[in-house]
């Protein structure tokens, strides 16, 4: 079934949204259903973090030499693999082993099951420290937050 959010109010929970509510119509009266209950992350909060990756990928500019190419084709930068970079540099990962028996870091998921609101705010944090040091040399934080807030004021 479907992800739903509720609000609490006068003692009931209640739909959060549109969506929601049509969501919960579909129950169908009498049937039986299993909910978890979870404190979701700030999503005002996340959807800051994902304006910050964007102003360090727009930043990012990797110069690959063309002997480092596979098979002559010029890599291209990936959002996807820039944010998992960006958590395992942040010491936001695991060690893993793949089937040929090599070890290599894999990015820790942020979804808002998986990581709550201080563990996130420490991946912020480091995130803005290592892009200053790594990736936006010369900025300063003020401006990366004043790019920060002009992606999320003009969302």
């Amino acid at each position: 079934m479907a992800e739903v959010y509720l609000i609490k109010r006068c003692g009931v929970l209640m739909p959060a949204s549109e969506g929601d509510t049509e969501t919960l119509a579909n129950i169908t009266e009498g049937e039986t259903v299993r909910a978890d209950i979870k404190r979701p992350r700030n999503i005002k909060f996340h959807n800051t973090y994902f304006a910050l990756l964007d102003v360090l990928f727009g930043i990012f500019d990797p110069q690959v030499p063309e002997e480092k190419w596979y098979n002559g084709v010029k890599p291209i930068k990936n959002r996807k693999r820039f944010r998992k970079d960006i958590a395992i540099m942040t010491g936001f990962s695991e060690m893993v082993v793949d089937i040929k028996g090599n070890c290599k870091a894999e990015a820790k998921s942020i979804s808002f099951g998986s990581m709550d609101e201080t563990e996130f705010s420490e991946l912020y944090s480091r995130t803005i420290d290592y892009g200053l040091l790594r990736i936006a040399k010369g900025k300063t934080k003020a401006e990366i937050d004043n790019w920060v807030s002009q992606i999320i004021d003009f969302s």
